[in-house]
């Protein structure tokens, strides 16, 4: 499952209570497992690209645990969310990344 999960093992004794009703299944010793998946997000970054010209550019991320840095490959100015991704991807490994690509509309303050 990897490293995006977490058990709890809970043991449930009830004890001598006159009260438990005999035979119900919260009253009978065992052992029950409660698994929880969060969605956690442990990095989120954005990047911006406000020059899309026939350009290239690397993306250099730093890694807590080396203090390394690490390069992307070669990422296009016009490129696509997977082309991104897969310029990425080295840095995460195995895990799973959701590029999202959002196109702005360039609102021009220049005065004449």
């Amino acid at each position: 499952m990897g490293d995006n999960h977490f058990s709890v093992g809970v043991e449930i004794d009830f004890g001598t209570s006159s009260e438990i009703i005999a035979n119900h299944s919260n009253t009978i010793k065992s052992v029950q497992r409660l698994a929880f998946y969060p969605n956690q997000k442990y990095e989120q970054y954005e990047v911006t690209v406000d020059s899309l010209d026939d350009g290239e550019y690397y993306i250099m991320i730093e890694n807590p645990s080396t203090n390394e840095f690490w390069q992307s490959k070669a990422i296009k100015a016009k490129a696509s969310a997977e082309e991104f991704k897969d310029a990425i991807q080295g840095y995460f490994n195995e895990s799973t990344i959701k590029v999202e690509l959002e196109e702005v509309p360039v609102v021009c303050t220049d005065t004449w």
